[in-house]
């Protein structure tokens, strides 16, 4: 039996993979100590890592419990400009990878399929420090996921 804050933020990662996106990201599972986000030097890469966030757990019974799990995803991109135009195509790319979590044929996760969509949270929309120090378009993306162990 696996973390459960393992195997769901690996399924995240192996779904958004194989998903048909309107963008191509570079897509990576890693581990943080904080989520801060450094420079991205080049313009044509879509930097996607996930995250495991903060999990919770409850008993449904005397051998099994129920887990809320939380991954956070992290969008970085390097603008060639500031300006709506810019920077509204990346805002649309984060609501379209959220929509597509939350559709119904992706609620159970391929490699933990005891998981279920539970919500969502779009923690950071985008970060203006790093659009004003880097030209760089990041935005932070919380899912939460239900699973049951036991």
């Amino acid at each position: 039996m696996s973390c459960p804050s393992i195997a769901v933020t690996a399924a995240v990662a192996h779904l958004l993979r194989a998903a048909e996106l309107s963008r191509t990201a570079t897509i990576r599972r890693e581990y943080v100590k904080e989520l801060t986000l450094e420079r991205l030097d080049d313009e044509q890469v879509l930097d996607v890592r996930l995250y495991p966030g903060p999990v919770s757990g409850k008993p449904l019974g005397r051998q099994s419990k129920q887990y809320e799990v939380v991954v956070k995803l992290a969008f970085r991109k390097k603008l060639s400009g500031d300006s709506n135009r810019d920077i509204d195509p990346w805002m649309d790319y984060v609501q379209e990878v959220a929509d597509y979590l939350s559709s119904l044929e992706n609620r159970l996760l391929a490699i933990d399929p005891q998981a279920t969509w539970h919500g969502e949270h779009w923690a950071a929309p985008y970060l203006p420090e790093h659009l004003r120090q880097f030209n760089q378009f990041t935005s932070v993306l919380e899912v939460t996921y239900v699973t049951t162990r036991g």
